[in-house]
C-alpha cells in the first residue's frame, strides 16, 4: 500500500456507466428539474459521481428517465380511449371523439382529437365573433359549420402577408392606421382587430405540447381547471358591479373629457360625434364624447356599459368547473381497439426546438437592420426538379427534365 499518492485523479470512466443506471439513480432530480440541459446534466454527474460523461450519454439518460416517468409513447396511445371514458365518467355531458385512419396493414393509427362545435350550442354562430389568424384551410369550414358567425381576420397576420412584398416602418404604420371597424356588427361588445387570446394561450402551452399525449392532455386540463377556480374566486372578491379593467379604461377616457364642450338641445338630448356612437355600439364602452355628456347629466358612467362587462356575466361564465380525474391505474378499460402512435418519418438534419419566427417578427429582434437569410430552394439531383431532394423523391415514373448544358467559358487571350 502506498500511503502518499502523487498521481492525478482520472475522471474519464464514463464508459463504465450505462444510461439506465444514470436514469434510475437521478430520476428524482430529473423530475424536480425537467428543463435541465445536457451541459448542466454533465456537470451534475461530474459533481455527484466524479465521472465525466458525454452529451450522448446524458441525452439517452434523460430520454430513459422520461420514459420511466411518463411511460412509452405506445402506452399513451393505447390508453387514449380509456382516458376518454374516464373523462365522460367524471364530467358527464362531455364529448370525446378519437379519429383514427385505417392503413393497408389493418392497424389503427391515432389521427386527431375532435371537439364538436355542437357541444358549444352556438346554433350556426349567431351572436358570435370569430377571429382567425393563419386559418390554414379552416376558412371554408367555418362558412359551412358556422354560417351566421361574424368572421374577422387578425390585422397582425394581414400585415405579415403584406410585409412580404411591402417592407418599411412607414408602410407598417399606415396599414395599422388603415385598420377599420366600419364593417363590424353592432351589439357584440367586441372591438378586437387582432387575436390576442389565441396568442396568449399558445404561449402558455408552448412547453406542455412537447410532452407525450396523455401528459399533455392532463396538464392542459389541470391548467384550465385551476384557471376557472382562480377567475371565479377573483370575481367573488370584486367589489364593483363592472369589470375593473373596463372601469380603468373609462377613467382614461374621463381624463380627456375636459377638452370637450357639451352642446345640449333639450333635456337629455345632446349633439355628439358619430365616432362616439359607432364606438359605443361596437365596443359597449362610452368613449370620451359620451362620458362628457354623461357627466353633464350627473349620472354614473357604468350604467351605460354593455351587459357583457357586468360582474354577474363574469361570474356566470365561471360557475361551471372541471371535475378531477382518477389516476391511470383506476381507469376502466374501454371496449375499443387500442390505437397506435402515428408513423414517424425521420426528417433530415437535427430537429429544431427553437420557435420559427414569422417573417413579420424577424426584424423585431436586437438586429432590426439585418435582413433575414432566405434559404435556397432544394432540387432533386436525379430528376432535376425543385421542391424536393433525392431522398424524398417520389417521381420514379416521370421522365427526366431536359436541362441545357452549360456553355464552356472562353479562355482568356494568352492562355492555352
Amino acid at each position: 500500500m502506498v500511503e502518499t499518492h502523487l498521481c492525478e485523479r482520472n475522471y474519464n470512466f464514463g464508459h463504465l456507466i450505462s444510461c439506465n443506471w444514470l436514469a434510475k439513480h437521478n430520476i428524482k432530480d430529473i423530475i424536480r428539474m425537467p428543463n435541465m440541459t445536457l451541459s448542466q446534466m454533465m456537470e451534475y454527474v461530474l459533481t455527484k459521481y466524479y465521472v465525466k460523461v458525454s452529451k450522448g450519454q446524458c441525452h439517452r439518460e434523460r430520454a430513459r428517465a422520461r420514459e420511466m416517468i411518463e411511460g412509452k409513447l405506445e402506452e399513451h396511445y393505447a390508453k387514449l380511449c380509456d382516458y376518454a371514458n374516464e373523462i365522460l365518467r367524471s364530467n358527464p355531458g362531455s364529448t370525446c371523439k378519437v379519429g383514427v385512419s385505417v392503413n393497408p396493414d389493418r392497424m389503427n393509427y391515432f389521427q386527431r382529437f375532435h371537439l364538436l362545435v355542437d357541444d358549444l350550442g352556438v346554433e350556426g354562430g349567431r351572436g358570435l365573433v370569430v377571429i382567425s389568424n393563419q386559418h390554414k384551410g379552416l376558412l371554408e369550414s367555418v362558412k359551412v359549420i358556422l354560417p351566421h358567425v361574424e368572421h374577422r381576420q387578425c390585422t397582425r397576420h394581414i400585415y405579415a402577408n403584406f410585409r412580404k412584398k411591402h417592407i418599411g416602418l412607414e408602410l407598417k404604420n399606415l396599414l395599422w392606421a388603415a385598420a377599420t371597424r366600419n364593417f363590424f356588427t353592432q351589439g357584440y361588445a367586441c372591438e378586437a382587430v387582432e387575436n390576442g387570446i389565441y396568442e396568449s394561450f399558445n404561449s402558455m402551452i408552448i412547453n406542455i405540447r412537447k410532452k407525450p399525449l396523455l401528459t399533455m392532455l392532463k396538464e392542459i386540463r389541470i391548467y384550465v381547471m385551476a384557471r376557472f377556480y382562480y377567475l371565479a374566486d377573483k370575481a367573488s372578491t370584486c367589489t364593483t358591479e363592472s369589470c375593473p379593467a373596463i372601469i380603468d379604461k373609462m377613467k382614461d377616457f374621463g381624463k380627456e373629457m375636459r377638452n370637450w364642450k357639451v352642446i345640449v338641445t333639450r333635456g337629455s338630448v345632446f349633439e355628439t360625434r358619430y365616432w362616439y356612437a359607432a364606438y359605443k355600439v361596437i365596443s359597449g364602452i362610452p368613449c370620451v364624447h359620451g362620458q362628457a355628456a354623461i357627466n353633464y347629466t350627473h349620472t354614473n358612467p357604468t350604467d351605460f356599459l354593455s351587459i357583457w362587462f357586468q360582474k354577474y356575466k363574469f361570474v356566470t361564465a365561471y360557475t361551471t368547473n372541471i371535475s378531477p380525474v382518477n389516476g391511470s391505474n383506476m381507469w376502466a378499460p374501454a371496449d375499443y381497439i387500442k390505437s397506435l402512435p402515428p408513423l414517424t418519418r425521420r426528417m433530415p438534419s437535427r430537429p429544431k426546438t427553437k420557435r420559427r419566427r414569422h417573417v413579420s417578427k424577424v426584424n423585431d429582434s436586437k438586429f432590426p437592420t439585418v435582413r433575414a437569410r432566405v434559404c435556397r430552394t432544394v432540387r432533386c439531383s436525379k430528376y432535376l426538379q425543385f421542391g424536393h431532394n433525392l431522398k424524398s423523391c417520389k417521381n420514379e415514373q416521370l421522365m427526366r427534365d431536359y436541362v441545357p448544358p452549360k456553355k464552356n467559358r472562353k479562355a482568356k487571350e494568352g492562355w492555352k
